[in-house]
């Protein structure tokens, strides 16, 4: 951990705050942060809850820890972070929730209560009918175990009568709690929806539906200092979405 905001002394916190955003490549605008010349760091990726924290290489945090001016310039808190200008103004898609969606969500809510499906919960989210799962795996192990095979069952039953008169996609989500090395959390989670995915293929979904992601450790919805806060975590969430209608600009 190179910066973070208890290293910036708390007068200047509060007067300044402990970080500039911006993608302008006009520097003179940041002179009163970083003087006429200041040092470029170039961050290789991000990192953290919001995936907002930018990690830099080994050799670049020396250049800072390793000079005692650089190091004063992070507690007088003479940081600013520049941004592609393409990650910050972005097209989004609103999806179509025409009555024949509602119909669908509606069938899943039924199918639930009258099969008494235990432990898969549904919502209206903003992209589509969602199924959140605390589905078992092996532990380290992107294999589910075998008592998971009925609820796998049961959601394809309900994808499937689902997208009998409807256009959705289906995209599986994985999660885990922060236990462990970031890049081993996100490398299982990427299994974890791939072995959900596979699973709900065997059993009639069309393969064509679908797409993936893994998110490690990085969408908490619960702490991860309990055990009960981590089994919450630990969660494969599959949505069925309907069909983009419009594109808008969104900053």
């Amino acid at each position: 951990l190179i910066y973070e905001k208890n290293i910036v002394e708390r007068e200047t916190a509060a007067k300044n705050g402990i970080v500039v955003y911006n993608y302008s490549d006009d520097f003179s605008q940041y002179e009163n942060r970083t003087g006429a010349d200041p040092l470029y760091i170039k961050a290789f990726k991000v990192y953290g809850r919001n995936r907002t924290d930018p990690v830099i290489r080994r050799k670049d945090a020396l250049k800072i820890l390793g000079n005692e001016k650089n190091r004063r310039l992070l507690a007088d808190g003479k940081v600013v972070i520049l941004l592609d200008k393409k990650n910050l103004v972005y097209d989004v898609q609103t999806v179509e929730k025409a009555p024949e969606y509602y119909a669908s969500y509606r069938t899943v809510k039924k199918y639930i209560y009258e099969n008494k499906v235990p432990d898969i919960n549904v919502t209206d989210s903003l992209t589509g009918i969602l199924f959140s799962v605390d589905l078992k795996f092996i532990p380290d192990s992107p294999e589910l175990l075998p008592q998971e095979r009925p609820r796998i069952r049961r959601i394809a039953e309900m994808l499937t009568e689902i997208i009998r008169n409807n256009e959705f996609t289906i995209l599986v989500e994985g999660h885990t709690a922060d236990l462990g090395k970031p890049v081993g959390q996100m490398n299982l989670s990427i299994e974890r929806t791939r072995t959900v995915m596979n699973a709900l293929i065997e059993e009639g979904v069309p393969q064509e539906l679908f797409s993936y992601k893994g998110y490690g450790a990085t969408r908490p919805v619960a702490t991860n200092a309990t055990e009960e806060g981590r089994a919450q975590n630990r969660r494969v969430d599959i949505t069925a979405r309907p069909r983009a209608t419009y594109i808008q600009r969104d900053w």
